[in-house]
């Protein structure tokens, strides 16, 4: 058994509890948002002996602070404020997960908590939106949860699983299995969120990842394995991921014109506000 400081068990116990009951219960996630990470947060800051974590976190700082500055001008403050609110909470948990990845026994369980994030979406999703929506047809989408939230999160766990992969050796072979089950997860995000940004940001994740974990230094032997066995995948579950896509929202959404999408419309904004100002 991993031997781990009661202090960083506290926090960790912490944060996996913020991520459980982030979705469920209002009153619960209130306290989780308001008393259980503040207080994750104030032990980590008082454990700490650097203010200044790393060069990565710091330049996440500085966008923080330019973030909080900004707020001072918003057009509408209510709504600045309630975004503000996202991000200092947003801040602690990057703190927090900064500091205590310095002791190696920890970044086990601090990847794992992506994990256990995007099965707590699979698990609200389908207790509480699967039952509403015509799979396929409708995008994931209440109050809580969304279609781009969840492709989010699983960008962020099949980076963490492929991470736990690479620094286990007791689980090193679990940890390989879930990542190459995150291949159909993603496909089936992909549909039921009709989110194109699965297909975007997951695709090229995953093939350097996949290119990393097959067939980066290893012999030609086991190169040309498993590119047989992924071609005889392709081929045997190719008809049906097709009739799937072909049936599907996602496909509706990508035959749209780009320039439709009202994100390109504010990332064109964005950098005009930027080449003014």
């Amino acid at each position: 058994m991993i031997n781990i400081e009661k202090s960083d068990l506290y926090i960790l116990i912490c944060v996996f509890f913020a991520a459980i009951v982030n979705l469920f219960s209002d009153n619960i996630n209130a306290i989780a948002l308001y008393v259980v990470l503040p207080s994750a947060f104030i032990v980590t800051f008082l454990g700490t002996d650097r203010i200044f974590v790393e060069k990565h976190f710091n330049l996440l700082t500085i966008l923080y602070i330019w973030i909080l500055i900004s707020t001072l001008w918003a057009t509408d403050l209510d709504i600045a404020l309630d975004h503000l609110k996202a991000c200092l909470g947003s801040f602690i948990l990057c703190y927090i997960i900064a500091v205590k990845a310095r002791n190696i026994r920890n970044i086990e369980f601090l990847y794992i908590l992506f994990v256990v994030i995007l099965l707590m979406d699979w698990y609200y999703a389908y207790n509480n939106i699967f039952n509403v929506i015509e799979l396929g047809v409708e995008r994931i989408n209440d109050e809580k949860l969304n279609a781009n939230t969840l492709a989010y999160h699983t960008f962020y766990a099949t980076f963490a699983i492929f991470m736990l992969g690479e620094i286990s050796f007791n689980r090193k072979k679990v940890y390989d299995v879930l990542f190459l089950l995150m291949l159909p997860l993603s496909f089936f995000a992909a549909i039921y969120t009709a989110s194109r940004q699965v297909l975007i940001i997951q695709l090229p994740l995953i093939s350097i990842l996949l290119y990393i974990r097959y067939l980066k230094n290893n012999t030609i032997e086991k190169k040309f394995r498993f590119c047989l066995i992924a071609i005889l995948v392709a081929l045997v579950i190719s008809p049906w991921v097709i009739d799937q896509y072909d049936d599907s929202y996602l496909k509706e959404r990508n035959e749209q014109n780009i320039e439709e999408d009202s994100r390109i419309k504010l990332a064109k904004d964005a950098i005009k506000v930027g080449l003014d100002y």
